[in-house]
């Protein structure tokens, strides 16, 4: 068993294949290295070819892995074009890298009073006005077919502006985007299987890379090259070697499964936030109000 794999059953009875990577890094090490199950899927659509039509098209197989290692620097402009996320600003109202002296038994310097006065506080060090809060986002790597380019890329886009929107503010991001499918295996007794990926992209402490976000955010073939591909080394249920796998529509029960905490904030389905791919200054402002962040994220209107 793959130190990447376990396998266990959900309270409803489901088996649930879950993988979880920390970086793109191992997930394509272990797409690599990892042995198909030709005996369950004889036909690998990860390596099919599609035309231009086709949901999902893009790069080959290869092409994919080798970008999510490397990053997507050359089209990162591209997309910040194609979405005009640069007609948004992030207004910041508290500039929280401001910092106070405290006096303490350990700092960086002297408080000569302090120390006069006989006082076993007498150093000072620095520590911000305002302290520092945490949020996870669980951005879903999921969408429907039909789903528009557009769609696509303004979810990606978002959610990155998103991210530093909310360290302006004082708020420190951790980064897991998630895939979760299922398949029932026999109608009759409703028996189930799904496959939950979780992928680790930044952590609390850590810049966001937006190069290396283009890939699981605004690539189309993302799904096609890297979460069949996943799919494909699975020990699952022959059932999945048709469909691959349907998108859990439940909302309530796919926050329950990924784990999603009170506070942590959960990338859905487009459509359910209010992404239609036309205006990318409307799709924010549907985000940030779907959220419920009109509080903590202010934004302004760039006329250009």
């Amino acid at each position: 068993m793959s130190k990447y794999l376990r396998i266990y059953k959900d309270i409803d009875g489901t088996t649930i294949y879950r993988y979880h990577f920390p970086s793109l890094l191992e997930l394509v090490n272990y797409l690599r290295t990892t042995e198909v199950r030709h005996d369950i899927f004889p036909i690998i659509h990860s390596e099919r070819i599609d035309k231009p039509d086709k949901p999902f098209f893009g790069e080959p197989l290869d092409a994919t892995l080798d970008h999510l290692i490397y990053g997507y620097n050359q089209s990162y402009a591209e997309y910040r074009e194609q979405s005009q996320i640069g007609k948004i600003e992030i207004e910041q109202e508290i500039d929280y890298s401001r910092v106070r002296p405290v006096r303490s038994r350990s700092g960086s310097r002297v408080d000569v009073n302090a120390y006069l006065n006989g006082s076993d506080k007498c150093m000072l060090r620095a520590v911000r006005s305002v302290p520092k809060q945490f949020r996870t986002i669980n951005y879903d790597l999921a969408y429907k077919a039909a789903t528009k380019k557009e769609v696509i890329v303004n979810r990606g886009m978002i959610c990155m502006l998103l991210i530093k929107a909310l360290e302006q503010n004082n708020i420190s991001v951790n980064l897991n985007c998630f895939n979760l499918l299922y398949q029932v295996i026999d109608k009759e007794t409703g028996k189930t299987e799904m496959i939950y990926t979780t992928i680790n992209l930044k952590d609390v402490d850590r810049t966001l890379n937006e190069s290396m976000c283009i890939g699981p955010f605004n690539r189309p073939e993302f799904v096609r090259r890297v979460i069949f591909r996943l799919i494909e080394t699975t020990p699952v249920n022959k059932a999945w070697q048709v469909e691959y796998g349907h998108v859990l529509k439940d909302s309530a029960k796919l926050k329950r499964i990924i784990g999603a905490g009170e506070d942590d904030i959960t990338f859905e389905n487009p459509e359910n936030m209010g992404i239609k791919g036309e205006d990318i200054y409307d799709d924010f402002e549907s985000v940030v109000k779907y959220l419920k962040l009109e509080d903590v994220v202010k934004l302004r209107k760039i006329l250009k």
